[in-house]
């Protein structure tokens, strides 16, 4: 079971649906995507039942969620946690100290500010996540992910990335989601509002 644009050796990103893989997938067939982490929930399901499975999580969240952390903190990598966790929670337990912005579900995903939504809970009814989630703090520090002309002062970080980064970035971008993450970021750091998608497509 795997994907079937990857198994067709097409490009592995996103792309308009329906049609849903169950509908046609693999070779046009209806195809059946799951992972390791769905599997392995199901088997303990299976060993200690649904209530079991219920108790974690929210009501409308039920269970564990694998994060896969990244970016600018102490404690990257993989985190079982239950559903319904804190954002502050997940800064914390990663040791991301000063956190500024946080990436979640990727590219195509949504950029917090961790002012704003750092009380804000990882779970469908709040917070929905892939298990994707990037750390940024507001200044550049020694390890730190990222060029540091994206870890500026947040009072200059606009004009850090309007007159340094961003003719030498966009000159090499090679596509439009990349574009997009830089941009979410440098937004929140410097409450810029920024229109990402039509910038993004002009690069495409």
């Amino acid at each position: 079971m795997g994907s079937g644009y990857v198994c067709e050796g097409k490009r592995g990103t996103p792309r308009l649906k329906p049609p849903f893989p169950v509908q046609a997938g693999y070779l046009g067939k209806p195809t059946c995507v799951n992972n390791v982490e769905t599997f392995a929930a199901a088997t303990r399901v299976i060993e200690e039942g649904a209530e079991w499975f219920r108790r974690m999580g929210t009501p409308d969240s039920a269970g564990v969620r694998l994060l896969s952390i990244a970016g600018d903190c102490d404690r990257p990598g993989v985190y079982e946690v239950e559903w319904g966790v804190t954002l502050d929670e997940v800064l914390a337990m990663a040791g991301a100290h000063d956190a500024r912005a946080v990436q979640i579900s990727g590219p195509s995903g949504e950029c917090l500010s961790v002012e704003e939504d750092g009380r804000r809970r990882i779970a469908y009814e709040d917070i929905p996540c892939n298990g994707a989630v990037t750390i940024f703090v507001s200044q550049h520090r020694p390890g730190a992910v990222g060029p540091p002309e994206l870890h500026g002062h947040v009072g200059s970080a606009r004009e850090r990335w309007t007159e340094r980064v961003g003719p030498r970035f966009l000159s090499r971008a090679r596509d439009h989601q990349r574009v997009q993450i830089e941009l979410q970021v440098i937004a929140v750091i410097s409450g810029a509002s920024l229109v990402v998608h039509s910038i993004g497509e002009e690069l495409v």
